[in-house]
């Protein structure tokens, strides 16, 4: 990240799904760097609620072709 800045971005195709105690966010993150191509993933995160908030307890990113 700290080699290509990222100069845009943009979040898509968002879901919040819960899951028991959890939520599972989905959405399509498209990434614009100042030196190369635009990049798109598809990000699965999981959410669990605290005491004091919400805390991310995991996550995948995959290109998206």
């Amino acid at each position: 990240w700290k080699s290509s800045p990222i100069s845009g971005f943009s979040l898509g195709e968002i879901t919040i799904q819960p899951n028991g105690a959890d939520m599972v966010v989905t959405y399509e993150l498209r990434l614009e760097t100042a030196g190369g191509p635009p990049r798109a993933l598809r990000v699965v995160s999981v959410w669990q609620q605290l005491q004091r908030g919400w805390v991310l307890i995991a996550q995948s990113e995959t290109p998206v072709s």
